[in-house]
């Protein structure tokens, strides 16, 4: 790294969502996989510092059959 490369500039403010309406969100991914968009999840659902896998949640399942029911495409999910 060049050492008299300028800083990034600060970090934007941003606000905080105390609600989000989790259908509107759903029809936007799905929508957004139908377009040919990827999405990236985390199926556990959340995070931590164990080294075995948690139980799944069914998310990444929901999302995959609303697509295919909405928009008849068919979604790849691929654990990595």
């Amino acid at each position: 790294p060049d050492p008299d490369a300028p800083l990034p500039p600060p970090a934007s403010a941003f606000d905080v969502l105390k609600y989000v309406e989790q259908s509107t969100v759903y029809g936007r991914v799905v929508d957004l996989l139908a377009g040919g968009g990827a999405i990236a999840i985390f199926p556990e659902g959340g995070s931590h510092d164990r080294t075995d896998l948690l139980p799944l949640k069914v998310g990444v399942a929901l999302i995959g059959y609303a697509a295919l029911e909405k928009h008849d495409v068919s979604v790849p999910i691929v654990p990595v």
